[in-house]
């Protein structure tokens, strides 16, 4: 089922594409829902290591790593996740299978990246109109 006339959300003067997620440690099947923001020039999927906690993953004894973006660099943390995204009725409409995603100390949100997310769809991006569409590409997880 594809994404279609998702709004584009304007905060600051800047347009945003945001879609709801479900993130879930699948070891203790807990789970948070929360948006995402969908990020072309985020090379991967990240979230924010503040939500380790809640999601009952010790940050600090996942993988260690060091994450580069527009902020610098940071410290982060790789941790087994699964990501669900949802329709705004919070529908899984496509999941992203159990995979180590990082962690990262002080990003702000979820980010929905290339790697894994972006690289599976045909993305398309209506500014004048303020929507966005996401397609299925053949190869990505369709949700069961």
């Amino acid at each position: 089922m594809p994404i279609r006339n998702f709004p584009i959300l304007v905060e600051n003067g800047q347009h945003r594409a945001w879609l709801p997620v479900k993130i879930t440690n699948p070891e203790l099947n807990l789970h948070m829902t929360v948006f995402g923001l969908v990020d072309t020039g985020a090379d991967k999927c990240a979230i924010p290591a503040k939500f380790a906690r809640s999601l009952g993953h010790n940050l600090r004894k996942g993988t260690p790593d060091r994450s580069v973006g527009a902020g610098g660099s940071t410290k982060s943390y790789w941790h087994k996740t699964k990501i669900d995204i949802l329709s705004l009725d919070r529908d899984i409409v496509y999941s992203i299978p159990i995979t180590s995603v990082e962690y990262v100390e002080k990003l702000p949100c979820v980010l929905l990246g290339v790697e894994k997310f972006l690289d599976q769809f045909i993305l398309e991006i209506d500014y004048p109109k303020k929507f966005f569409s996401i397609k299925n590409s053949k190869k990505f997880y369709l949700a069961p």
